[in-house]
């Protein structure tokens, strides 16, 4: 925590799907929280508290792109979502389709905050990116996308790959 100011967010783990995160709306409720981090059997890391409108993941399978806004009832949009609004994913294409190539991946979700100004901040990127709300087209794309890689594995066993 050092040198972070409240409001911040504090992670414990690589946990998926909004677990192991709380908000820490005031300086006064980190000794708290501190106390009980102390016994986590994991790492933990914080961030700064970004104040936004709404939570926009871009998912990308393939040459295949969607983005959907999600809410939720609490802070973590991905946590008891209650709606789902597909969006145009042209405003999102370029830095998602940076992350996929500079990943090499095939499947590749970009999460973004919109402030209430209007601006975008890339908050996360997801390698197993859940597919909640998204098309059910979508589910096919990712079996698809894995049996051609089985079929067609980037590399031969044995290969040296050169990911610099």
């Amino acid at each position: 925590k050092r040198g972070l100011k409240a409001p911040f967010v504090v992670k414990v783990g690589d946990h998926h799907a909004g677990l192991g995160k709380a908000r820490v709306e005031h300086d006064d409720e980190w000794p708290g929280l501190a106390d009980l981090l102390v016994v986590a059997d994991d790492y933990v890391a914080s961030e700064p508290w970004i104040a936004h409108r709404r939570d926009i993941r871009c998912l990308v399978l393939g040459d295949r792109m969607w983005a959907m806004a999600r809410e939720s009832r609490g802070w973590r949009a991905n946590v008891d979502t209650c709606k789902h609004t597909l969006l145009d994913a042209s405003g999102f294409a370029a830095w998602t389709r940076a992350a996929q190539r500079h990943l090499q991946a095939d499947i590749v979700g970009l999460d973004f905050l919109e402030t209430r100004e209007g601006q975008y901040t890339s908050l996360e990127c997801n390698d197993a990116p859940g597919l909640s709300g998204f098309p059910e087209e979508a589910r096919q794309w990712v079996v698809d996308l894995a049996l051609q890689r089985l079929k067609n594995p980037p590399y031969q066993q044995g290969t040296v790959v050169d990911v610099g």
